[in-house]
């Protein structure tokens, strides 16, 4: 009698066991739950326009489930204001950020994001400028004035991590890389010359603006923002 008073003691230990951990794996997703409903967080950015200003990045999570979640963010252009010999006027930019994230577990926090953005930027260029084609190899397009119109939309996939910092407060940071596709007009055009382009080590510009048409481009994405929980 004793070896089965012994087994069925240790049955009835591990069943309780077991029914401890159970309630305490719902105890923790509950808590989850209630910080992973909602995310609401702040980030500051570069604006794609001639002289780099900073945008203010707001945006907002949804957690669908402990798995899956939709971020939603918006780009706004801070520095707006003119300056008398500023080269760069009427600077107009906004951006519209949607990702669909998937989260490995539920108790730890990387995920991987497919990420679709939709922007627009307009600005007129004052003191003379250039933009360039595709298709020529060292010449350019030379003009005193001209009003520009380039916006784009593109495709990333983002890898990221969120990281806990006190309470409900967190930081979050991601890498991603896809596909961008620009395109690029130039209008009410003073003075246009074709000349040879004679840049540092005839290097042509990066920025996607400085080129006319339609264009597909690689694109590579970091980003980090803060995050409260609730």
């Amino acid at each position: 009698m004793q070896p089965k008073f012994i087994l069925l003691c240790s049955m009835i230990i591990s069943a309780l066991s077991l029914n401890a951990q159970e309630e305490e794996v719902k105890k923790t997703r509950n808590k989850n739950n209630e910080y992973k409903k909602w995310s609401a967080g702040l980030a500051i950015g570069i604006t794609p326009l001639p002289d780099n200003q900073a945008s203010l990045l707001p945006g907002i999570e949804y957690f669908i489930d402990d798995r899956f979640s939709v971020y939603n963010e918006v780009a706004l252009h801070l520095d707006k204001s003119y300056h008398a010999d500023s080269a760069v006027l009427n600077k107009k930019y906004f951006r519209y950020k949607a990702e669909f994230r998937y989260y490995f577990s539920m108790f730890s926090y990387p995920f991987l994001g497919l990420q679709f953005t939709t922007a627009t930027r307009k600005f007129d260029i004052e003191k003379g400028g250039n933009y360039f084609e595709r298709k020529q190899g060292d010449s350019t397009w030379v003009f005193d004035r001209a009003s520009v119109n380039s916006p784009f939309i593109a495709t990333t996939l983002q890898l990221g991590t969120i990281k806990r910092l006190i309470k409900e407060l967190f930081l979050e940071s991601s890498i991603g890389c896809g596909f961008k596709v620009v395109n690029t007009e130039y209008k009410a055009i003073s003075n246009l010359r074709k000349d040879r382009y004679s840049g540092l080590l005839n290097f042509k510009p990066i920025a996607s603006y400085r080129y006319i048409g339609k264009n597909l481009q690689c694109h590579f994405t970091f980003f980090m923002r803060l995050s409260y929980h609730f």
